[in-house]
């Protein structure tokens, strides 16, 4: 694997989440204008410093189109280390198994094998994940699913002290027994996150699975063969018969993001060049192309909430995947006549997301260079 360009001169844009060390956010790279994540924290002791440089040393070995790539880091005279790593504009897949109350089966086995194609990489160098779950399975725009946060992550030949690392419900049974943690351990976490998915909640088991076809129940049986030398391994499973119509091998390395504030585009409503920041109608039209709404309903100036008959507000509100229906039919009925950016809030809190988030000045205009359009994203 070619060693990284490093990065000289950033800028922390907004926090994203948390890393098993600390704040994840997102940066951009001054000099070329590429974002990336950067996972921050302040080294307080010896014990903290070796598990950080534990992972360094797990992740400068990992080159895996099914694994977020690692991209250098500095550090600062006071102790605190900061981690790049490649950022990930799909979220996570934890987030958005929540927020469909579950996924469709064929969405699910297309995420199981690509997770298990970076579990098969993973397990035949040796390493162990030790915190597979929804939370660390991060999603890109073009499809790409990729395993993140090896801050438990061991070397199975490790003749370190034994750590028993991983979050409670998606612990196997050898771990919370205190015994030895392997390969195999991986293999039952992922069994939990397919519930995960399935069910949109944290997994509760044993728990009897509705919604899951036959062939995914002796799916997730293999995975949770009580004796870890039972359970079936990630190049096993595989080969298992509910995976045999996805096609993970086709999923591909995220492309780096640039910022596109010197290109050329033909986005309506005008873009402030200076600042890259997206106006009302721009967001707008982000995020009802996201929500599967007829964007015109909500761009055009002429849109008005009370000329909406009720097929078109059931419309809108199925759509949406957190509303109180009551509320936001009053809501919509309330307004004759919405200005851009009252019609942006309105659309927003409609489908149950944070407003600041969506109003926020840390909107930035984004290309992908594989899928060759603009793109618009919030920080999240």
């Amino acid at each position: 694997m070619a060693a990284p360009l490093p990065i000289k001169h950033w800028i922390r844009l907004k926090t994203i989440g948390e890393g098993s060390y600390g704040a994840v956010s997102v940066a951009r790279n001054l000099e070329d204008g590429g974002l990336f994540a950067v996972k921050s924290a302040t080294c307080k002791d010896e014990e903290f410093l070796e598990c950080l440089e534990r992972e360094i040393d797990i992740l400068k070995k990992l080159d895996s189109p099914f694994v977020v790539r690692y991209l250098g880091q500095d550090r600062d005279g006071e102790g605190k280390v900061n981690l790049f790593m490649e950022y990930m504009e799909g979220g996570d897949l934890c987030s958005l198994s929540m927020r469909s109350k579950g996924l469709p089966e064929m969405a699910i086995k297309t995420y199981t094998a690509a997770i298990l194609r970076g579990l098969e990489y993973l397990h035949e160098k040796g390493i162990i994940h030790c915190d597979v779950k929804g939370r660390n399975v991060l999603l890109g725009l073009s499809g790409e699913v990729k395993l993140a946060d090896f801050g438990a992550a061991k070397m199975v030949s490790s003749e370190l002290p034994a750590i028993h690392a991983g979050t409670l419900r998606w612990m196997a049974p050898e771990i919370l027994e205190r015994r030895e943690q392997g390969t195999a351990s991986d293999i039952w976490s992922l069994g939990c996150t397919l519930v995960e998915m399935a069910t949109g909640k944290v997994p509760k088991l044993p728990e009897k699975f509705s919604g899951i076809s036959d062939s995914g129940l002796d799916f997730l049986d293999k995975c949770f063969m009580p004796e870890p030398s039972q359970r079936w391994t990630a190049s096993q499973l595989l080969h298992h018969p509910f995976l045999a119509s996805t096609s993970s091998n086709q999923i591909l390395c995220s492309p780096r993001t640039v910022l596109s504030e010197s290109s050329e585009f033909n986005f309506p409503g005008g873009l402030n060049q200076n600042s890259g920041i997206l106006n009302p109608n721009q967001r707008i039209k982000t995020f009802s192309i996201c929500q599967g709404l007829d964007e015109k309903q909500w761009t055009e100036t002429s849109t008005t909430c009370n000329g909406f008959d009720e097929n078109e507000r059931n419309k809108i509100l199925t759509s949406c995947s957190d509303f109180d229906e009551e509320q936001t039919i009053e809501t919509l009925k309330s307004h004759i006549a919405l200005e851009a950016k009252q019609r942006m809030k309105t659309l927003i809190s409609c489908c149950g997301f944070d407003q600041e988030g969506w109003e926020s000045k840390d909107w930035i205009t984004v290309r992908s260079s594989m899928a060759g359009e603009l793109r618009a994203l919030p920080c999240p």
